[in-house]
């Protein structure tokens, strides 16, 4: 009960928020930036360094890695100058996150889809000297490499904008530990200033350029991260992944799929990974309870989720998967959610429970593990 009035209160703030008349932006967003900066102090250890790479006069694009809820409101509220923002436009956000993205004032994207007002929104932006803020990974999920997809640098090609890299640590999995008073260790570097992508040349030397870039910024970016921060990315680029299932029948357990077959990969890959099955719930309003919860349910109860999985994956999220883990992954998880509700009726002949248990191994180091990895 309390969860919904919550939401129905916040809402109710968000319709309002709409409503706001443009020229109250920058009283907005000031007091959003005093806010911010309190929060920060009273729930969080927060270190920044390399303030003294920050230069005073735009237009700069402000780059950091982005892992957690926690980035952008620390970057928008400790960074020295006030900031335009790029902030998610393609999938309804929780009634909370989207007031603050109202209240402040940002310039809202979807992502993998060609969004010709968003882009033009940055371009003003940056043309006009203003200092920006995206996250060139492209969203907030547990990515196989560091990687970045390729708008930042072609913003910076376009306009001739430097770029200011920025390494964020300690944040991955950490909302919680600010409202449970634990006070996370937060580490916020700036980089040096790189100068802009060139635009000399001919078509095909211009790509070549943004791809240079984009690898030297990824470096620079990475490069900045505490050595933990490093080693989970290095691990999430070499781990392994399957769904180990198991019947349940008369208080016997049978283990019907083995992590060594490899058995749903990609279903399990989503479902180990927090931030990135988190919409699928979180956003969508579905029990995702089977994936998440490793516990046994009714082969109805998991044939049920895995037809709401499907439905998100066809309707508003149809371009999740593939803006995340690549095109074929759409085709392989729509594919592998056949397999599970399949293997739902096999389990409904047998009179059967069903668990389903997403696992990672990291062939290196012969770790298996089935929760998020910290």
């Amino acid at each position: 009960m309390a969860d919904s009035t919550a939401t129905f209160r916040s809402e109710k703030i968000l319709q309002r928020t709409k409503n706001i008349p443009n020229r109250f932006l920058i009283a907005r967003r000031k007091a959003s930036r005093i806010l911010l900066r309190r929060f920060y102090s009273l729930f969080t250890s927060v270190t920044i360094e390399g303030l003294e790479n920050i230069p005073r006069e735009g237009p700069l694009l402000i780059l950091p890695n982005h892992l957690s809820n926690l980035d952008g409101p620390l970057v928008l509220g400790l960074y020295p100058h006030m900031l335009e923002m790029v902030g998610p436009r393609d999938f309804k956000m929780e009634p909370f996150k989207s007031m603050m993205m109202a209240v402040y004032g940002m310039t809202l994207i979807r992502r993998g889809y060609a969004d010709s007002t968003a882009v033009s929104s940055i371009i003003r932006h940056l043309r006009n000297r203003k200092h920006l803020l995206m996250f060139p990974s492209g969203g907030m999920w547990e990515k196989r490499s560091f990687s970045n997809k390729s708008g930042a640098v072609y913003f910076s090609q376009l306009t001739q904008t430097p770029i200011l890299p920025v390494g964020i640590s300690g944040a991955y999995l950490q909302s919680h530990g600010t409202i449970t008073m634990h006070r996370p260790n937060l580490i916020m570097r700036f980089g040096k200033v790189i100068d802009p992508v060139s635009k000399k040349g001919s078509k095909a030397e211009r790509e070549k350029q943004l791809q240079t870039a984009n690898t030297e910024i990824q470096a620079a970016m990475f490069d900045l991260l505490e050595p933990s921060e490093q080693e989970r990315y290095r691990i999430w680029a070499r781990e392994e992944y399957s769904m180990v299932v198991e019947f349940r029948k008369h208080d016997r357990i049978e283990t019907v799929r083995e992590r060594t077959n490899g058995f749903l990969p990609t279903l399990a890959e989503f479902a180990i990974k927090p931030n990135l099955f988190r919409p699928m719930w979180k956003h969508a309003r579905k029990n995702m309870d089977p994936f998440m919860k490793k516990e046994f349910y009714s082969p109805s109860r998991v044939d049920r989720t895995a037809g709401d999985l499907h439905e998100n994956l066809t309707g508003i999220f149809a371009q999740y998967l593939p803006y995340r883990l690549g095109d074929e992954s759409q085709k392989l998880a729509l594919a592998e959610i056949d397999q599970l509700k399949f293997l739902c009726l096999e389990a409904r002949e047998q009179g059967a429970e069903i668990r389903l248990i997403p696992t990672a191994w990291d062939p290196e180091t012969e770790i298996v593990r089935t929760e998020a990895l910290s």
